[in-house]
């Protein structure tokens, strides 16, 4: 789904007060129109979605029951998110989800330039991001996908190194 364009511009006239205002002003009216494109793309498609703003990030989501089928491909690619991050982050990584799209996804690094490329059906994982050590010496920093799907990550507890 392609978004429509926000619907206001900073204004670039005026001292740095009213700058300032009409930034965070055009931050929630920006919000509000990516808000009502996504509605409009719903209901031109028939899907009933639920859509929010809450701290700076806008959200939708599914307002409905995940059919079995549905279910079965979220389990297919959070397994392969389960194999394939730890792999990253055993090399030193900060993976991130770059690109998702069904059974596929795109990962990056935060801290180089590597990517990775899994796709749940055929079972691959592949890319610097899964086969070559991160360049930066200092310790990664903890990333979404490294909270979920690397044991020990975000409770000490969790590691069988600790235990």
């Amino acid at each position: 789904m392609v978004l429509d364009r926000p619907c206001t511009t900073p204004s670039t006239s005026g001292d740095a007060s009213t700058a300032s205002s009409s930034v965070s002003t055009v931050g929630t009216t920006t919000a509000s129109c990516w808000r009502a494109a996504i509605r409009r793309h719903a209901r031109a498609d028939r899907i009933k979605i639920r859509t929010g703003f809450n701290e700076g990030v806008v959200w939708a989501m599914l307002a409905r029951v995940p059919r079995s089928d549905e279910l079965a491909a979220a389990r297919g690619y959070r397994d392969l998110l389960s194999h394939a991050v730890p792999l990253a982050a055993d090399l030193w990584h900060e993976p991130l989800l770059a690109v998702g799209d069904g059974d596929e996804m795109v990962c990056s690094c935060g801290r180089c330039s590597a990517l990775g490329y899994g796709n749940a059906v055929e079972d691959v994982v592949g890319g610097a991001l899964f086969e070559d050590e991160c360049p930066n010496e200092e310790p990664p920093k903890p990333t979404a996908l490294t909270m979920m799907h690397v044991p020990g990550s975000r409770w000490p507890g969790d590691s069988p190194s600790l235990s």
